[in-house]
């Protein structure tokens, strides 16, 4: 978790990558952070740590964290509504709350269009994706969610070498393949307000992951304890875990263009890291509620392009050492 005394260049940061990207979410901005070891250069090695080694809860986190900005944003002041609506822990919005009345924490109005749950008239970022079907791995470019009929016109640059021109789709997406390996690949509508970028091949360690369902896992952040697509070139060899050898469930030539790469299916439900070459991603075993779901359907999508899925997902609880009490919600 990060110390009271951090808090303030974290919300920084987090501000400042908004003017960038104002569709920021947790996940997009750890894989910022990983792209590069300067870029968490300005915070304190404990906040620094957590955003790094922290996976799945330094992403809920910074969602949270993005939620609070939004609320002091918009003037917000009253410490038990800011906890409410972004789920922070109260000593972080009590901290956050005493940064902003000194003016020590600068913020632009409305700096996140009403966190998490509103989102409409915006653009979230692109996504990485994997397609077991199609053998390919692809970008996908979102459309606008609402207010406007104008198509979002993407520019897309792989490696810094500009894509095929994109006027903007009649969905909800569009889709741009990766027809090979690639360390960096970037996304604007045009302008400097919203550029997203992502590291994909590091020379260093060329391992990509894939959660089950196949959204990219960027960088080194824990992996999750589930199955997970590992993709890489299969020359210099295979993973492992906890330094055994890691059998996959199911092994595939790597996507189109990827020539020499080679895509398993493993489980890291029982393992603690993966290794490959002089390089090592953990596997995150999380003691919280999990969503379940089964495999999608074959061959079959939505109209916005997601998988289908034969029946409802399910939420998991956890055993703990003490008794608890769980409440659930929907919305």
């Amino acid at each position: 978790m990060i110390p009271d005394y951090c808090l303030g260049d974290v919300l920084a940061l987090l501000g400042e990558r908004l003017r960038h990207n104002r569709s920021l979410d947790g996940h997009s901005f750890l894989a910022w952070a990983d792209g590069h070891p300067s870029r968490l250069a300005c915070l304190d090695k404990p906040a620094a740590r957590f955003l790094r080694q922290g996976g799945e809860y330094a992403a809920d986190l910074v969602d949270r964290l993005l939620d609070l900005l939004a609320g002091l944003g918009d003037g917000n002041r009253d410490i038990d509504e800011l906890v409410r609506i972004s789920g922070a822990p109260v000593r972080m919005v009590r901290k956050a709350v005493a940064l902003a009345e000194t003016g020590e924490l600068e913020f632009e109005r409305s700096s996140r269009s009403g966190g998490r749950a509103a989102r409409s008239g915006s653009v979230e970022g692109p996504n990485l994706l994997l397609d077991v079907d199609r053998s390919s791995i692809y970008l996908r470019l979102p459309q606008w969610d609402a207010l406007s009929d104008d198509p979002v016109r993407w520019r897309v640059m792989l490696d810094g070498v500009p894509t095929e021109s994109h006027p903007g789709a009649s969905g909800s997406h569009e889709e741009v393949v990766i027809p090979r390996p690639v360390r960096t690949l970037s996304a604007d509508m045009g302008g400097e307000t919203q550029v997203f970028n992502l590291d994909v091949v590091r020379a260093d360690f060329p391992l990509l992951a894939f959660d089950r369902m196949g959204r990219f896992l960027p960088g080194s952040n824990p992996l999750p304890d589930d199955d997970v697509w590992l993709l890489y070139p299969e020359d210099k060899g295979s993973p492992e875990a906890d330094e055994e050898p890691l059998a996959p469930a199911l092994r595939l030539l790597g996507p189109v263009g990827w020539n020499g790469w080679a895509l398993d299916l493993v489980s890291l439900k029982t393992q603690g890291k993966v290794g490959w070459g002089d390089h090592t991603r953990l596997v995150h075993h999380r003691g919280r509620p999990q969503l379940e779901m089964v495999e999608p359907v074959l061959g079959l999508r939505t109209r916005s392009g997601q998988h289908l899925l034969p029946r409802r997902p399910w939420v998991s609880l956890p055993r703990l050492a003490n008794a608890t009490d769980w409440r659930g919600a929907g919305g």
